[in-house]
C-alpha cells in the first residue's frame, strides 16, 4: 500500500476514533460511594488501549476485547500485550460496593482472577462454565486472564476473550438483580472465548487485531476502528458497521445474513467467498476489493460503486447474485468469469468493459439507462 493512501486514511481513523471518546471530559456523571463514575463508563475497549494508555480503568457492564496469546509465546506474536507471555492484565474500577456474578463460557482455553490492590484474590474461575456471586467492594482492582494453551497446540496462537454482559443470565433470571439503581448489566459478566452476542463495541479501537472464525452477531460495530483486522470465517449476522472507514480488512469466507454495510469506506478489503444473504450493502463508497467467490442473495447494492480509484473493475469470479437490487450499482470493467445472476435487477447501473466469460444471466431486470445491456 503507498504510503500517501496509509496516511489518508489513518487520518480518517483518527477522526472517527476522537470523535467516538469525545464525551470522557463532560461533566454528566454519576456519584456514588466509590466515587464519580464518568458518563461513558460503558464505552468498549480493546487491550491494546490499556497498553497505551496507562491510567485507563475498565468498568464493570463494558465489553472489552482481549487479544490473549498462548503461553511461550514468541515475543514477535504478542504485539500490544499488558502482561507478560500468556497472560493479560485488565485495571477495573468498581465505583460501588455491590454484588457481582462473573461466569466462564463453555468453551474457554484461560482462567480468570480478580486481586485487589493490597493483593487479596476476590475471585478465581479455573474451568470452563465455571460461576462465582462475591461482594466485590468499591475500589480498583486487576483481573488477571491466564492462558492454559501451549503456544504450537493451537492454530491460531491466541485466543480472542470478550468480558461483555451476561446476557443469558439477566434473561433467564439467573443473574445478579439490579442494584443502587444500575443496570444488571453491571453486575453479571460473562468471559467468553471468540463470541460476543449483542455486544455493544461502538467507538471502539480493533486496529490489528486478528477476530478469525469469532462469532458477534447482533453487534452494533459503528464508528469503530477496525483497521487491518482478520475477520475471516467470522459469523457477522445482524451486526451493524454504519457508518465505518476501513482498510486492510480480511472479511473472506465471513457470513453475513441482515447484516448493514450502507454508506460505509472500505479500502483494500477481501471479501473473498463470503456469503452476504438479506444485507444492505448500499452507497457505499469502494476501492480495492476482492469479490471473488462471494455469494449475494437477497441483498440490497443500490448506488454501491465497484469501480477502483484508477477505473479498473473489480473480481467477481465465481460470484455469485440472486434476487438482489443492484439499480445504480457501477460495475464498469469488472470481471464477471463464470459469475452467476439470477433475478437480479440492475436499471441504471454501469455494466461497461466486462468480462463475462462464463457467466450467466437470467431473469435480469434492466431498462434503457443500464448501460452496455445486453
Amino acid at each position: 500500500m503507498k504510503k500517501s493512501k496509509l496516511i489518508s486514511i489513518t487520518a480518517q481513523f483518527v477522526f472517527l476514533i476522537t470523535a467516538g471518546f469525545y464525551f470522557s471530559g463532560c461533566s454528566d456523571s454519576v456519584t456514588s460511594t466509590g466515587g464519580t463514575i464518568p458518563a461513558n463508563k460503558h464505552q468498549a475497549r480493546s487491550e491494546g488501549e490499556f497498553n497505551l494508555n496507562a491510567g485507563l480503568k475498565a468498568f464493570p457492564g463494558a465489553v472489552l476485547v482481549v487479544d490473549l496469546e498462548d503461553l511461550n509465546s514468541p515475543v514477535g506474536n504478542v504485539g500490544n500485550d499488558t502482561g507478560p507471555i500468556g497472560e493479560d492484565v485488565i485495571p477495573y474500577t468498581y465505583s460501588e460496593t455491590a454484588i457481582h456474578r462473573i461466569r466462564l463460557g463453555e468453551e474457554v482455553h484461560f482462567k480468570a482472577r480478580l486481586v485487589s490492590e493490597s493483593g487479596e484474590v476476590i475471585y478465581q474461575l479455573n474451568n470452563p462454565d465455571d460461576s462465582v456471586r462475591v461482594t466485590i467492594p468499591a475500589g480498583n482492582y486487576k483481573l488477571y486472564l491466564t492462558s492454559r494453551v501451549n503456544y504450537g497446540s493451537d492454530t491460531l496462537g491466541r485466543q480472542a476473550v470478550f468480558i461483555q454482559p451476561d446476557l443469558e443470565a439477566i434473561a433467564s433470571g439467573g443473574g445478579v438483580g439490579s442494584q443502587g439503581g444500575f443496570d444488571q448489566a453491571d453486575f453479571n459478566t460473562l468471559m467468553k472465548t471468540r463470541k460476543c452476542i449483542k455486544c455493544d463495541f461502538m467507538g471502539i479501537n480493533l486496529q490489528g487485531y486478528n477476530l478469525a472464525y469469532v462469532d458477534i452477531s447482533y453487534s452494533d460495530f459503528s464508528l469503530s476502528n477496525i483497521a487491518f483486522i482478520n475477520f475471516s470465517h467470522a459469523t457477522l449476522n445482524h451486526v451493524k458497521f454504519y457508518p465505518n472507514y476501513s482498510t486492510t480488512v480480511d472479511f473472506s469466507n465471513a457470513t453475513f445474513n441482515h447484516t448493514d454495510l450502507s454508506k460505509s469506506n472500505f479500502y483494500d478489503v477481501d471479501f473473498s467467498h463470503a456469503t452476504f444473504d438479506s444485507s444492505d450493502i448500499s452507497e457505499m463508497n469502494n476501492r480495492d476489493l476482492k469479490f471473488i467467490g462471494t455469494k449475494f442473495t437477497n441483498c440490497y447494492l443500490k448506488n454501491t460503486s465497484f469501480r477502483n480509484i484508477n477505473y479498473s473493475g473489480y473480481q467477481f469470479i465465481g460470484a455469485e447474485f440472486r434476487d438482489c437490487d443492484c439499480q445504480g450499482v457501477d460495475f464498469y470493467k469488472a470481471n464477471l468469469t463464470n459469475a452467476i445472476f439470477s433475478d437480479v435487477d440492475i436499471r441504471y447501473a454501469g455494466m461497461c468493459d466486462q468480462n463475462r466469460t462464463g457467466a450467466l444471466f437470467s431473469e435480469i431486470k434492466y431498462n434503457n439507462r443500464t448501460e452496455c445491456w445486453p
